[in-house]
């Protein structure tokens, strides 16, 4: 184990834990990666990882935290790593935020970042 790779807000394991509750047993965690998107030229993306989607398990890094099963994509390790998740929920906008003290910047959007 190498450790916390994600942490996870209060407010963001809560809403994450709602959610799975809502697969009715068929979500064991969920996966965080990276793909090449907006205009920086990254985006972060959320799944769910479900009890069929086991063999991932071998492209990832897997930790606990609060309870929650996180499947951290070796590939996004580096772009990743430190990252705090956060829930907001604020009238009618609600959004997981990705804190990651290794991005460069962010664009105006919000839907990308750079390392």
């Amino acid at each position: 184990m190498l450790g916390s790779i994600i942490r996870l807000t209060d407010s963001a394991a809560k809403r994450i834990k709602d959610m799975i509750e809502d697969k009715n047993g068929e979500v064991i965690g969920i996966r965080i990666g990276v793909k090449p998107k907006g205009c920086l030229g990254l985006s972060y993306f959320m799944d769910f990882e479900r009890k069929s989607d086991i063999d991932h398990s071998l492209d990832s890094f897997v930790q606990e935290d609060k309870g929650i099963s996180i499947f951290v994509e070796k590939k996004a390790y580096d772009f990743v790593n430190g990252t705090e998740i956060d829930f907001l929920d604020e009238g009618f906008k609600s959004e997981f935020v990705f804190n990651n003290p290794h991005a460069k910047n962010k664009c105006g959007c919000g839907n990308s970042f750079c390392v």
